[in-house]
């Protein structure tokens, strides 16, 4: 993902995982942090989050980023995106790492 996609992809990507992981749209979350997840400098993620923001699909303030209308941010996630999540399903509903796991 980090080789093939945009940061705009991989930041909505990231973003969409993590509140479903969560189960809530509002991510107690610094732009500081997520510049370390996706391995890119802040001030990256600020410009990417402010042309979100601008979209009206993200909201920011201090320490909290608030994804306001999650199918429109779909569509600027990348590809994997839905493939992880279809393939982390059954983590997530079992809580074991071995449900998710092809044989």
């Amino acid at each position: 993902c980090n080789t093939y996609h945009s940061l705009e992809q991989r930041f909505s990507t990231w973003l969409l995982e993590m509140t479903q992981r969560c189960n809530t749209n509002k991510l107690q979350v610094t732009q500081e942090h997520v510049a370390r997840v996706l391995g890119v400098h802040r001030p990256s993620v600020t410009y990417i989050a402010q042309e979100l923001r601008d979209l009206k699909l993200i909201d920011y303030r201090r320490g909290r980023i608030i994804v306001t209308v999650r199918e429109a941010l779909k569509k600027h996630a990348c590809m994997c995106y839905s493939e992880d999540r279809f393939e982390t399903a059954g983590v997530l509903s079992t809580g074991s790492w071995d449900a998710g796991i092809k044989q």
